[in-house]
């Protein structure tokens, strides 16, 4: 998923700014956010926006990925860390761990490269 390039789906960094923008924080936590932001190196590859194992269908043909309306062009770090949060958010926390670890072994990145992307 994250080889391609993300072109021309929508940018991840301008939806993550107008997730900012809209969230219920108060000025000074917005702006530390933005910041961040601007600070993080963020690619042009496609990003599912919202991968879970429920959306892997398993054929003769090999693997297929479903539910691509999130589809964004960005950093697959952050998509990476998307991910990781939504099994700690449904208490998947073994699930979480054992995505992280594979996720860093296939991607040769470590765990800090993705995790300092989940305040964002």
């Amino acid at each position: 998923i994250h080889k391609k390039s993300g072109h021309p789906f929508k940018s991840m960094k301008a939806e993550m700014s107008e997730n900012i923008l809209n969230c219920r924080l108060d000025a000074e936590k917005k702006y530390a956010l933005h910041s961040m932001l601007e600070r993080m190196e963020m690619r042009s590859l496609v990003c599912h926006g919202s991968f879970t194992p429920e959306k892997v269908i398993a054929g003769e043909g090999g693997n297929f990925v479903t539910g691509w309306s999130r589809t964004l062009c960005g950093e697959p770090l952050a998509d990476a860390a998307l991910t990781y949060l939504l099994f700690k958010l449904k208490g998947e926390h073994t699930a979480a761990k054992e995505y992280l670890e594979l996720y860093c072994k296939m991607s040769n990145s470590s765990k800090e490269e993705i995790i300092r992307w989940i305040p964002l």
